[in-house]
Order: C-alpha cells, then sequence, then structure tokens
C-alpha cells in the first residue's frame, strides 16, 4: 500500500482483522493499516477500529484505554462518528477501566447517537433510565 489510499488502508484492515476464506486473520497487520490510515488521513472509521480494538484488547494487542478514549474523541470531533459517540458516552456513562466517569458527558453523546439513528444508544439510555427509577 504506497500509494497511500487511506480508504483501502482502512478496509483491508477490516477484512484481515476478520479474515476470511482466503484470507488469513492478521489482527498485527490490521492495526497497523489502521494507525496509518489515521496517520496519513485522518481516517474516521480507522480511528473507530483501532479504538474498539483497544478499548477490548485481543489477540495479543494490549488494551490501551487512554489511546481509545482519544481515537473515539477524534472520530467525533472530526466526522461526527455516531459509533464513537456511543462507544465513548458508555465509557463516561458507566467509569471504569480507568476512565473517569463523566454522566453527563455520557449521556449527552449517548443522546447524540440515539438522534444519529443509533438503535444501541437508544437502548442504553432507556436501560439507565430505568436503572435510576429503581434507586
Amino acid at each position: 500500500m504506497d500509494g497511500g489510499d487511506v480508504e483501502a488502508m482502512s478496509r483491508l484492515g477490516v477484512v484481515l482483522y476478520d479474515g476470511t476464506s482466503a484470507i488469513e486473520k492478521d489482527i498485527g497487520r490490521a492495526t497497523e493499516l489502521w494507525s496509518r490510515a489515521i496517520d496519513e488521513g485522518d481516517h474516521v472509521q480507522a480511528m473507530v477500529n483501532l479504538a474498539v480494538l483497544l478499548e477490548e484488547g485481543c489477540d495479543g494487542i494490549q488494551k490501551d484505554i487512554d489511546r481509545a478514549v482519544d481515537l473515539y474523541s477524534r472520530a467525533i470531533d472530526e466526522g461526527k462518528s455516531i459509533e464513537a459517540m456511543r462507544r465513548l458516552g458508555t465509557l463516561l456513562l458507566t467509569g471504569g477501566e480507568g476512565v473517569e466517569a463523566n454522566i453527563p458527558g455520557g449521556l449527552y453523546l449517548l443522546v447524540e447517537a440515539s438522534n444519529g439513528g443509533d438503535v444501541e444508544a437508544k437502548r442504553l439510555l432507556l436501560d439507565y433510565h430505568i436503572s435510576q427509577e429503581e434507586e
């Protein structure tokens, strides 16, 4: 990938992350491609993909919650990513894993994601409100 096509890098990263019957799964290479797509073109979906991987950690990739939060924030700022809003909103709402709880900030992002059509954000907001009524 010498041409610097960040969209192609991001998409190939997804294929390598998932693997196919014809292409062996290679999460390390997927991580490299997403990082390069971010560095060379501020590719928003690559930011979200890498952030999810760093938030969860898997297959030899260590969790890095601080970098995940940074990437989610960038994806929101640069591309208004609905998925990043939901994922960062959830982290802020619940706290933990090295993220300080920020309930108003988390609710704001979940509402924005919900307004953008994210069904999971709507469910999370409903769950939160139900839990508050039970207290």
